[in-house]
């Protein structure tokens, strides 16, 4: 009893999990359940109708006496067509083509669902991580939200195929068992307790398999993610000479998953090789058992013996969908594990009751404390006012809390306490994406698309047009570079801007900040790959802004804070100092 109880406790909670991947699709499922019945029984029915046909070898030329066969000789009756040999055949073809036909639609319906999932899916999830909170998008492992994608979302729209197979298997079953029931109901029973008995025994490596898929999912991203950080940082490693050290490792991993692999076969095979000659066995004895103890005629053998010999088969590819099964099963647990971790972590961007972005006073901080973990504060208690229109300069030892202050100020992070205001208001009462599309930010980390100079600079915004692209490259002084180019703008930039110095790619990004005409402009180290004649430029490109937009500096050359009206010095979290910047160049 203790091990059906687990048995039925586990086949809930798996059915559970599928419900809940594949719910939505539950009236396509059922069409497909009833187009296997008929399809099935339209097969078995043509099995039975053996009897009747080798009838017509015997000696008796009537029909036998199951109630099919008396079903059949009733049907020709009432068609007032005579039972012969020519019109029994016609109806074993007529029954297989209608079956085919069935078939292809049930295949039809099977393909479309898993299609149609696997893009819902895969649209759903990339939406829902491009709007997830930057703190959540943070705390994902390099690699892990590409094996969504790469891995889990297929194995899991695969898993459509499994349940589609199981749902052709066991309708088939349970109709060939209808029929064998119909012919003999004592090797029906039989054949049904041999069935039991072999679940019985083969239980403990279905439990097996489902442990061991598990441990191969979890395994499979691990490597995707030595991969993914690897490639990333592939420069330093050979720099440092690291090769051999991060190669062992994954080869430590594919060694381990290899033999996961091996033994999910062995498991697999030895799960599904006994099958058959248990079939040839059990059959051998059904013969025995007919030719010694009943007067079976010669087509009621023929149509058991085939009928137990398919169930068997039947059986034999339950087992492998079952293993199938359980090896997609934490592919699809942690698709689910993914959509509710990212409906928790979705940005609020109260477009419904969100405040306008209208900046045309002050932007203050008004005692803001903001910390990554606890026990430890990136900001303690800031304080400041920015005049609408004014360029400002922060500048401090790395990890002071500069570029959190911009990331503050974007509404990446919010606030552990104090309050950030613009014009008085609230940012968190203010429209996210009113908010930022009125900001512009250039951020440390240089991020270009593989695509044409052009395309990265619109940025997916095809509202900006050719003239504004020519007019912010001429600003970001990145024009007189790209004219010089074969394709000029159409040229590509390649893989993460392979192709271009590292100030060519800053200036291309500070072109595609200032084709959007923020109201305030963030600099977060913007101009730290420059040489110091494209810093001149790019120096008097922020003189022409002041005034117009609000312009805020982190740098670390003082050089490049020398035409801001106010220069804030970090240190520990806190503003220790607000000075002129000349004043702050000449001590």
């Amino acid at each position: 009893m203790q091990f059906i109880r687990k048995y039925l406790v586990y086949w809930q909670n798996a059915g559970s999990l599928l419900w809940e991947a594949f719910g939505s699709y539950k009236s396509y499922l059922v069409i497909l359940v009833v187009l296997g019945i008929v399809a099935n029984g339209l097969e078995a029915l043509s099995i039975n109708i053996l009897i009747p046909l080798f009838s017509f070898f015997g000696k008796d030329q009537s029909a036998t006496t199951d109630s099919i066969s008396r079903f059949i000789v009733r049907f020709f009756d009432y068609l007032n067509l005579p039972l012969t040999l020519i019109g029994i055949l016609v109806l074993i073809c007529l029954l297989f083509v209608v079956k085919a036909v069935l078939l292809f639609i049930f295949g039809y319906l099977k393909n479309k669902i898993k299609n149609e999932y696997e893009r819902n899916l895969r649209d759903y999830l990339f939406s829902r991580i491009l709007s997830a909170r930057w703190p959540y998008l943070l705390k994902q492992k390099q690699g892990y939200l590409e094996t969504i994608f790469t891995v889990d979302v297929i194995r899991s729209s695969s898993t459509i195929e499994t349940i589609s197979s199981i749902i052709i298997t066991v309708t088939g079953l349970f109709m060939y068992f209808l029929v064998a029931i119909n012919i003999s109901q004592a090797v029906t029973t039989m054949t049904l307790a041999s069935v039991v008995v072999g679940f019985i025994i083969f239980k403990p490596l279905i439990s097996l398999a489902r442990s061991v898929s598990q441990k191969s999912a979890k395994l499979q991203k691990d490597t995707i993610h030595h991969v993914s950080e690897s490639t990333t940082g592939i420069k330093l490693i050979k720099i440092l000479k690291a090769e051999e050290a991060v190669a062992m490792i994954g080869q430590l991993f594919s060694k381990e998953y290899e033999k996961l692999q091996n033994k999910t076969a062995i498991i697999q095979q030895l799960s599904i090789i006994f099958i058959k000659p248990l079939s040839v066995i059990f059959v051998s004895l059904i013969l025995v058992f007919s030719y010694y103890y009943t007067s079976y005629n010669i087509g009621a053998l023929i149509a058991i013996v085939y009928l137990v010999q398919q169930m068997f088969g039947y059986i034999q590819n339950l087992q492998t969908y079952i293993h199938t099964l359980n090896d997609r099963v934490p592919y699809i647990r942690a698709v689910l594990d993914y959509k509710r971790e990212m409906a928790e972590a979705q940005e609020k961007h109260n477009e419904r009751d969100g405040k306008p972005f209208i900046f045309s006073k002050s932007l203050s901080f008004n005692d803001v404390v903001f910390s990554y973990a606890p026990q430890r504060k990136i900001l303690d208690g800031v304080s400041l006012t920015i005049p609408s229109g004014a360029a400002v300069g922060f500048i401090g030892e790395s990890g002071a809390g500069k570029t959190t202050i911009f990331d503050l100020i974007i509404r990446l992070f919010e606030p552990d306490s104090g309050e950030i205001l613009v014009d008085g208001i609230d940012v968190r009462e203010i429209n996210l994406k009113d908010l930022r599309n009125a900001i512009g930010y250039v951020p440390q980390d240089m991020f270009l698309l593989s695509t044409s100079i052009a395309d990265n600079i619109r940025f997916y915004d095809s509202s900006i047009t050719d003239k504004q692209i020519i007019d912010v490259a001429k600003k970001a002084h990145i024009f007189n570079f790209v004219d010089s180019l074969p394709e000029k703008f159409n040229t590509l930039v390649g893989e993460r801007g392979v192709t271009l110095s590292v100030g060519q790619r800053q200036r291309i990004i500070i072109a595609r900040v200032l084709a959007r005409n923020p109201q305030v402009l963030l600099l977060d180290e913007a101009t730290s790959a420059l040489d110091n004649e494209s810093e001149l430029y790019i120096r008097e490109t922020i003189a022409k802004l002041k005034g117009k937009t609000t312009v805020l500096i982190i740098a670390h050359r003082l050089s490049m804070l020398s035409n801001v009206d106010k220069v804030f010095v970090l240190k520990g979290g806190r503003i220790v100092e607000q000075r002129d910047p000349k004043e702050l160049l000449k001590s």
